[in-house]
């Protein structure tokens, strides 16, 4: 009986002393969990005189283009701002029974169209793509082994960016000459590296950067190849502004001589 109460009053004293540490300190909130990637099917059709809304995903999403008999392309553009004129960045696919998965590795906007015949001016077969910033923070892009077939976007960015690659997965970034498995090696930027991992590069050269994964079946089977479009900013890339010409200013111009007649001398002469 003794030895009951003793461990009754020490479970008490236990208690006592939990509820007290849990009034006095502050609560801590765990913060949510990221959104996990999801697929969207986006029906890739002519629409005339309604075009498409914008699209909006999180980093990681993957968007699947997808048609019947009828034929159509999926190509990826520079840029809104051109409509249907803007630059090709990377056709996707051409052909009947589409089912294109994109996956979105960056942060940003992304614009595509279909450039049969007339279907993107006429059809307003065009979307925008609106992509969320990363979990892991900005300017992060999600490098990894792709299981569902899906292939990356290109990223475009403006002169001067960083970017991050990070992955948790074992793998490496090398950049290529050509956004292909075979392409030829122009730099390793890492070793082979377990994850959770991340590298930075700074891009100050305009144009198309390629970067694969080297280890075996990551770029032939996991698709890792993505490409990074710099385009020239205020920071970088801008052909270098020609100094003005100086200007020539002329003389100031003299007043032109007087052309008043010189005063007359007054003679004196004697009065007679």
């Amino acid at each position: 009986m003794r030895h009951a109460v003793i461990a009754l009053a020490i479970l008490a004293a236990c208690a006592g002393l939990t509820a007290a540490q849990n009034a006095t300190e502050p609560s801590t909130t765990v913060p949510p969990p990221p959104p996990l990637p999801a697929v969207v099917v986006l029906p890739w059709v002519e629409r005339p005189g309604v075009g498409y809304p914008l699209v909006k995903l999180n980093c990681s999403d993957v968007l699947r283009f997808k048609w019947g008999p009828e034929k159509h392309d999926v190509i990826q553009t520079l840029g809104p701002a051109g409509g249907c004129s803007s630059p090709k960045v990377k056709e996707f696919f051409d052909g009947t029974n589409g089912d294109v998965p994109v996956f979105f590795s960056y942060p940003g906007n992304y614009s595509f169209k279909c450039a049969v015949t007339d279907h993107c001016p006429k059809g307003k077969q065009r979307v925008v793509v609106e992509v969320g910033q990363c979990p892991q923070g900005p300017n992060v892009l999600a490098w990894g082994f792709r299981r569902d077939n899906s292939t990356y976007a290109p990223v475009i960015v403006p002169c001067g960016t960083k970017i991050t690659f990070y992955w948790t997965g074992r793998h490496d970034v090398v950049q290529v000459d050509k956004p292909s498995c075979d392409a030829n090696v122009t730099q390793n930027h890492t070793e082979i590296v377990q994850g959770p991992y991340n590298h930075t590069i700074e891009f100050t050269t305009p144009g198309a950067h390629h970067f694969i994964c080297s280890v075996p079946n990551h770029c032939t089977v996991g698709r890792m190849v993505t490409t990074v479009h710099v385009v020239p900013s205020e920071v970088c890339g801008m052909p270098p502004r020609k100094a003005s010409p100086p200007v020539h200013k002329p003389p100031p111009r003299r007043a032109p001589p007087s052309r008043r007649p010189p005063p007359r001398k007054s003679v004196w002469r004697p009065h007679n």
